[in-house]
């Protein structure tokens, strides 16, 4: 220990210009990471934003055609709100019921 003492006894200290000088140099090694904006991140951003601008319009936000309520009776009331692309509907009352096998 006293001769790592001694050693560094001898060594002279660092002037402010010497200490700006090594830091440069350290500075200079070291390669900061930027990130770059590539063609291929900007389209996956674009595609992301797209998607979520999109949904409600393809999952759509509308209103249901028809609404079930059941009554206290235990009878149930259906209410058309719209009638569309009846073709092959048919006015057969009651109504056919598949059950499973």
């Amino acid at each position: 220990m006293d001769a790592l003492k001694a050693m560094w006894a001898t060594v002279p200290p660092a002037t402010p210009d010497d200490l700006a000088g090594a830091r440069r140099r350290v500075l200079d090694g070291m390669h900061t990471r930027r990130r770059i904006v590539t063609v291929p991140r900007v389209l996956v951003a674009v595609a992301a934003t797209a998607a979520v601008a999109l949904a409600p319009q393809v999952i759509g936000t509308g209103t249901a055609a028809y609404a079930v309520a059941e009554n206290q009776d235990g009878t149930l009331t259906v209410t058309l709100k719209e009638l569309r692309d009846l073709k092959g509907w048919s006015p057969t009352w009651p109504p056919p019921v598949s059950r499973p096998t």
